[in-house]
């Protein structure tokens, strides 16, 4: 990722740096001032800073951007560079997150003051904890925690996290340590820290026309790039990436294309097909499983960073982006496209709208579940259930009222503020570190418009197919897919979940077994660990149950794979908020 990780304090005490600079990678900046101790790394693609190339900076005035800011112009996207970020921060004294696209977290420090930031929506974030040394602050919640002697959790903030979709709120399920949120801000300075967040929020519910939408994202799939580079475009069986395919084959920008697994899937059977109809180059990456040793460190390095957002085992499907960018592309994924095609939280909207209309707050909640595991003790999951409410309260308390907005608006905004700053905001910062990245589909300026369309217009991936068959009608020929099956391009949700239900009947479907592969080149260190005082004495784990399911596991009990992949994934990241 691109990161960075810095301590603020009246007074920096003689070992902060040397614990700073042990814990990350080699720098690309380091800054010391007598308040402030600052490095940040990654990729220079996606770190900025007032020092330009230099590693070393002794400024008392300065500041360090992580990320990607963007403009779009008439007709192209640029990506903020140094000088350009240079620019808007010297001509305005408060800095306004509000006015920029893209995703990032942005430090500016002055004398005894240092400012944080985050992007509109969130996509990036930072982690903060005060402790008697100072504050410290990073891009990674593992490091704050490690530095500032933070580890122990709360169950009741980790409630939502674990028991539904995503989070519903910045609670790090760390005690003592926050996260800032979407339009989020964070001052340090002599009158301690002050926070403020600012939930994004559309101009307008009405207005936009399905021309003003695809204007919007032409120009958002139209990134301007240096010689010599590429756009690597993730393509998958679905709609959003088809979408911006139509876009991008009509324009005049150099196109190649990627996709992750075997090629008997059939997202990555089609999109060969595609690739081959069409002429355009598209790269494979399918490596095999790695060793133990191999396949640990990447699930305890994931683990770390996807902050129980993902099972431990998808690092092995997610391995090769820095392979992108070693290709001098920039990566481009329709991530969130879903957004503009109103098929998020559609449960809630057929059998909960009643609860959701009159605010029944466990009536709402029961539909934003999600089945994670059962190894935790009775206790904890009581907790995590009154935690969980807590925080959709909160949530539910800072949206617009669902009557002025309509229910369908209100359940894509709801999203928005929620999935996209406290679950996509994890990924987008690991991925920030290993290739310039973005994802037009989740930019607020073509949000504004998406959100300005008739529900009509954008519901059921109508609008995306016209696109299609507008732009590339080839592409229309090909079939999409759905959970692992495939069905025609013509069929809207209800027929295609119709569609694959049937076919599935019929025969079976596509299964990937690299997660159990994964989880048996863990096995010996798998059960080492459920056999450790350290498991026998967690009053937070009920350890007759992980015997049972981990036990049960590695004697061929395969229905038992999510929750193995979820016990690991939770041990691996709490040892790494110690270590």
């Amino acid at each position: 990722m691109s990161w960075i990780l810095g301590c603020f304090a009246q007074a920096i005490s003689e070992n902060v740096e040397d614990r700073l600079v042990s814990l990350v990678p080699p720098p690309l900046l380091k800054t010391r001032t007598a308040n402030l101790i600052l490095v940040a790394g990654g990729i220079p693609e996606t770190l900025h800073s007032s020092a330009g190339g230099s590693e070393d900076n002794a400024s008392d005035d300065g500041w360090v951007v992580a990320g990607s800011g963007m403009r779009a112009n008439r007709e192209t996207l640029e990506f903020l560079t140094t000088s350009a970020w240079e620019r808007i921060l010297n001509t305005t004294e408060t800095f306004d997150s509000q006015s920029l696209d893209g995703h990032f977290v942005l430090c500016r420090w002055s004398g005894k003051q240092i400012e944080l930031f985050s992007d509109q929506l969130g996509q990036r974030t930072l982690f903060v904890a005060e402790t008697d040394g100072g504050v410290f602050f990073s891009t990674r919640l593992d490091w704050v925690c490690r530095l500032a002697g933070r580890a122990t959790l709360d169950f009741g903030q980790l409630g939502s996290r674990w028991l539904c979709f995503n989070s519903m709120t910045p609670e790090t399920g760390v005690v003592g340590v926050k996260q800032l949120g979407p339009g989020g801000g964070c001052t340090i300075g002599p009158k301690g820290l002050v926070f403020e967040s600012r939930p994004w929020l559309p101009q307008a519910f009405r207005g936009s026309t399905e021309q003003d939408f695809l204007t919007c994202l032409q120009r958002f799939s139209n990134p301007a790039l240096l010689s010599g580079r590429t756009i690597s475009l993730g393509l998958s069986g679905g709609l959003d990436s088809r979408t911006l395919l139509s876009i991008l084959s009509s324009g005049k920008k150099p196109v190649n294309l990627y996709v992750f697994g075997e090629q008997n899937d059939p997202d990555v059977s089609i999109a060969m097909e595609i690739g081959k109809r069409l002429g355009i180059g598209l790269t494979l990456y399918n490596d095999p499983a790695p060793s133990t040793s191999g396949s640990l460190a990447l699930v305890q390095e994931y683990a770390s960073q996807a902050n129980l957002c993902e099972p431990g085992s998808s690092a092995v499907r997610q391995r090769y982006f820095s392979r992108i960018h070693e290709c001098n592309a920039l990566m481009m994924d329709g991530g969130f496209g879903e957004l503009s095609r109103r098929q998020y939280l559609n449960r809630l909207l057929i059998r909960g709208k009643d609860a959701l209309l009159h605010g029944d707050s466990k009536g709402i909640l029961h539909f934003l579940r999600v089945v994670r595991v059962s190894f935790f003790s009775p206790d904890v999951i009581a907790e995590m259930e009154r935690g969980a409410e807590a925080q959709l309260v909160l949530a539910l308390s800072e949206m617009p009222n669902i009557s002025e907005i309509g229910v369908e608006n209100f359940l894509d905004l709801f999203t928005l503020r929620t999935r996209i700053p406290f679950w996509g905001c994890h990924e987008q910062t690991r991925l920030d570190g290993l290739v310039q990245n973005y994802m037009p589909f989740v930019q607020p300026s073509l949000l504004k418009t998406m959100f300005g369309l008739d529900i009509r217009v954008r519901s059921s991936g109508k609008m995306f197919r016209r696109i299609i068959r507008t732009l590339k009608p080839e592409l229309a020929g090909f079939p999409l897919v759905k959970s692992n099956g495939t069905y025609p391009f013509f069929l809207g949700p209800v027929g295609s979940w119709v569609w694959t239900k049937a076919k599935s009947k019929l025969r079976k479907d596509y299964s990937s077994n690299i997660r159990f592969e994964v989880l048996y080149q863990l096995k010996e260190i798998a059960l080492d660990l459920l056999h450790s005082q350290e498991v026998a004495s967690d009053g937070a784990l009920d350890s007759n149950r992980l015997r049972e399911v981990v036990g049960g596991f590695y004697n061929g009990q395969g229905q038992y794979i999510n929750e193995v992949d979820w016990w690991l994934t939770f041990h691996l990241w709490r040892r790494g908020l110690k270590e």
